[in-house]
């Protein structure tokens, strides 16, 4: 099975590459300063394309992580992610890969435009990006990391009930729009953020590593190309 670790940085790499390759293509020349419209602008273009690999590998996940009520409903448990992939592609299709679509392109690029386009006012607020120090990213990393996911949350709640979902031909939810409205109705609206401070706490550290070392990784690069 994929380490979950392994698939994190991976997903992690690919929204990296994508974020800076659409900067770039919004500046005129390497040496004009990023502005917020451009980080947020990227962050939009890195979660959609982030969606091509993050659909598959969540609703692998999030249907191997769910495997308790298949044991109590005795419906089929799969013992690694492969043998889930299998299962799901030749009973469904490879399409089924990609059910929920709709909701993850919500939830990834809202929630990669709000990640660093947060991060990038915070460096601003606190001295700018020439004067901040290593600690300074990595406070304004956490705080960026916790504050997109307090936003987000409902949208990847909404996602996750999508991507949960095995009978994609008598699916439980119409649309992501329909899945929102029946939670509410049945469970009200406390269920939107069930589960919410967890996932606050551990986006603070994330945020604050993953942001400030390619910040830091970033400046090494570009001070060897300069060389």
């Amino acid at each position: 099975m994929i380490s979950p670790i392994t698939g994190y940085w991976f997903s992690s790499a690919i929204c990296f590459s994508c974020y800076g390759a659409a900067l770039r293509f919004q500046k005129d020349s390497l040496d004009e300063k990023t502005t917020l419209r451009h980080t947020i602008v990227a962050g939009v273009v890195a979660g959609y394309m982030l969606c091509f690999i993050s659909n598959p590998m969540d609703r692998l996940k999030i249907i191997m992580q769910s495997q308790s009520s298949l044991v109590k409903s005795n419906s089929e448990v799969y013992k690694n992610t492969l043998s889930c992939a299998r299962h799901i592609i030749t009973t469904e299709g490879p399409r089924s890969l990609f059910h929920g679509y709709t909701s993850n392109v919500a939830k990834e690029t809202v929630g990669c435009a709000l990640w660093f386009g947060i991060y990038h006012a915070l460096k601003n607020t606190m001295g700018g990006e020439e004067d901040m120090t290593i600690g300074s990213r990595v406070l304004a990393g956490g705080l960026a990391g916790s504050a997109s996911w307090s936003l987000i949350y409902p949208l990847d709640v909404v996602r996750s009930r999508m991507l949960k979902e095995q009978n994609i031909d008598k699916p439980a939810y119409t649309g992501m729009i329909d899945c929102w409205r029946t939670s509410i109705r049945n469970e009200g609206y406390s269920w939107l953020y069930r589960g919410w401070r967890a996932t606050i706490i551990r986006g603070f550290p994330v945020g604050a590593i993953i942001l400030s070392m390619n910040d830091v990784l970033l400046g090494l690069t570009q001070d060897f190309v300069s060389e």
